[in-house]
């Protein structure tokens, strides 16, 4: 009997080995897997928060260049009024001399 209490103990002893050999290797493969997706993780986080700060630069560009065209077509309005008051203004001084002119002549009977 004691030959076949060793047999069945090397056995129970080859089996716990093995055992302690599985949750160790599933230990690890956790720790691993914990440890990727860590990495995974901060690898995301980064990509993200570049992708972010990337679509506010392009916005800020965006902004700055849409700013830029409204702040051009404001100058380009000015400059239009001005040319039109001017030209009003011409309009109406001609207009005032030759009202002038008229009335010298309605008062004075003299042609201008």
């Amino acid at each position: 009997m004691p030959a076949t209490d060793t047999a069945a103990q090397e056995v129970l002893r080859r089996l716990l080995e093995s055992e302690r050999k599985v949750r160790s290797r599933v230990q690890s493969a956790e720790e691993k897997a914990a440890s990727l997706r860590a990495e995974a993780k901060r690898r995301a986080d980064a990509a993200v928060a570049a992708a972010r700060a990337e679509a506010k630069r392009d916005a800020e560009k965006a902004m700055s260049e849409a700013l830029a065209e409204v702040e051009r077509l404001a100058q380009e309005e000015d400059r239009r009024l001005d040319r039109e008051i001017a030209d009003a203004d011409a309009k109406a001084e001609a207009h005032h001399d030759e009202a002038v002119a008229r009335v010298v002549h309605w008062v004075t009977g003299q042609e201008p």
